[in-house]
Formats: structure tokens, sequence, C-alpha cells
């Protein structure tokens, strides 16, 4: 059953102890604040060790806005170390990881990947066009979805086994290959897991990546997820909104947060938006309104 939110939810997501927690927050709605003051709740108030806490976005730019504004939270609060956070996105991460692990694989460098793809050309027959956007579109960037003719199934089963004798990673499939490993490997699990997850733009993570997203954390950890379902745009890489609407069933007991108050733009634009958005099909039922005094 879906946990009942207070009447605040900014100071609910900041306080919640909920192991699992979805936060539906729209554009200018202060989720960027609540989630640096989340973080420090998890240190100064509940003396998580800063280290244990692991933040996720998207791209390698916001990944560093919110460094930057953590180093200045960190000054703020001398002695709480708030600095040694993981500020990460997930293919950085899984490198990191990598590398920490001492693992024997290595990312290719794209002449690489243009050998690669000569090497496996005549086990194919020749019958697949332009395999580099295979790799890139089927193989990494949709989360590893079915091949769709035989072709594929060969080249896939090809490009699997070529990797491995080669020890080599193609970057937008090391996600599928960081589940594999965690779940083939329960210590290196527990080394590489957090006790506080907090992933920001939830609704353009795939498959894959959701599920990277719940091996990191560990069996006393707290997960919340931040995103909105009519910002989904990446369709294209895999990443459906379904990840988003279903992780309050795939997750029981789940806390649903919304942040509803748009404090960016004025009130004609927003519920211009609220009027656009509601057109949408199979969406999340939620409000966007204006900020008043």
């Amino acid at each position: 059953m879906t946990k009942k939110t207070s009447k605040d939810p900014t100071d609910q997501f900041i306080k919640s102890t909920s192991k699992w927690m979805r936060v539906l927050a729209g554009p200018g709605t202060g989720k960027s604040f609540c989630l640096k003051q989340r973080i420090l709740h998890h240190v100064r108030d509940e003396h998580v060790a800063p280290e244990r806490i692991l933040v996720l976005t998207f791209t390698s730019v916001a990944a560093q806005d919110l460094r930057n504004d953590i180093t200045k939270l960190s000054n703020d609060n001398p002695g709480l170390q708030l600095d040694h956070v993981e500020v990460s996105t997930l293919h950085a991460l899984a490198l990191k990881q990598l590398e920490k692990e001492k693992h024997s694989v290595r990312k290719m460098e794209d002449f690489e990947i243009e050998t690669m793809l000569r090497d496996l050309e005549p086990k194919t027959g020749g019958k697949i066009n332009n395999k580099k956007e295979f790799i890139d579109r089927r193989i990494g960037l949709d989360g590893g979805a079915n091949p769709i003719t035989d072709e594929e199934v060969a080249f896939a089963k090809s490009l699997k086994v070529w990797l491995k004798q080669h020890r080599g990673l193609i970057l937008d499939n090391l996600i599928p290959y960081m589940c594999e490993y965690l779940q083939k490997n329960n210590a290196a699990r527990k080394r590489l897991c957090y006790d506080r997850v907090l992933v920001d733009e939830y609704q353009d993570l795939n498959p894959d990546a959701r599920k990277y997203v719940e091996l990191l954390t560990s069996k006393r950890g707290k997960l919340a997820v931040i995103g909105d379902d009519d910002q989904a745009i990446y369709s294209f890489k895999g990443a459906l909104p379904d990840g988003i609407q279903d992780f309050v069933t795939d997750h029981p007991g789940c806390e649903d947060i919304r942040f509803t108050v748009c404090r960016r733009c004025p009130t004609e634009v927003v519920a211009s938006a609220d009027k656009l958005i509601k057109h949408n099909k199979n969406r999340i039922d939620k409000e966007f309104v204006p900020y008043s005094d």
C-alpha cells in the first residue's frame, strides 16, 4: 500500500524515512533545493556517512552543477564532509567501479569498434547493414532490447563473444555489463552499494539503468527517485515513462510525493503548459499550478 504524504511535500521529501520513495516533480517546483536539503538531512540528522550516499543524475553537466552546489553546502556546514557524497552519472560511476574492482575490461575506442565490425561481418554473412548504428541503437541505448531479425540475433551473439575475447566494452553496453557483474558477485555488490541512493530525472532511465540503481542500493538502504513522466523524451533509447509510473506498484510501501507548485514561470505560462500536458495519454494524473503568495 502506498504511504500518504503530509501537507507539505517538500518537507516530507527532505525528512522521509521510507525505504522507497517516488517524487513527481514538474519543472520549477524546487526539486534541486530539496534534493540538497535531503542530502544534508541524511548526514546531519540521520548520521549517515557521506561516502555511503549516492546521487545519480542523467548528464555530466547536471552532475557537475550538483557537485558545485554540494561543495557550497559543505562549506556552510563545516565538519559534515558533504563533499564526500558520491555524485555521478551512471556511466561514470560504472567505469569508476570497474577500476576500483581492478576489472580487466576497458572501454573501446572508436577505431577499435570499426575493426570489430569488420571482424564480425563474415560471421553474420554480411547481411546486416550499418552495424555500428545497430550497436548504438539496439545493444546499448535501448537497454538491450531483444533483436528483431535473425540477422540481428546472429550479430548480437557474435558481438558478445567478440567483446569477451577482447575484454572490451562499448560504452553504451556498460550498464548491462555492470548489472550482470553485480548479480553474479554478491561480495562486489556489498562493496559497491550505498545506504542512501537518490536518482534525479528517473524517467530518463531505461530498464537496465533502473536495474543497476536497484543493485546499487544496499539491503538496508533507501532509494528515492525523482522525475516526471511528462518529461520523458528518451523513448528512442529505451527510456519509457512506465519506469517512473510503475515505481510505486513495483515497490510495496513506497511513499508517493508530488511537487506541483511551479515557482519559475508566470501564471499564464504554467496554466498553458498544464492545459497542454493534460492531452498526453497514459500519464499520471497530477496537478501543475503557479506559485501564489
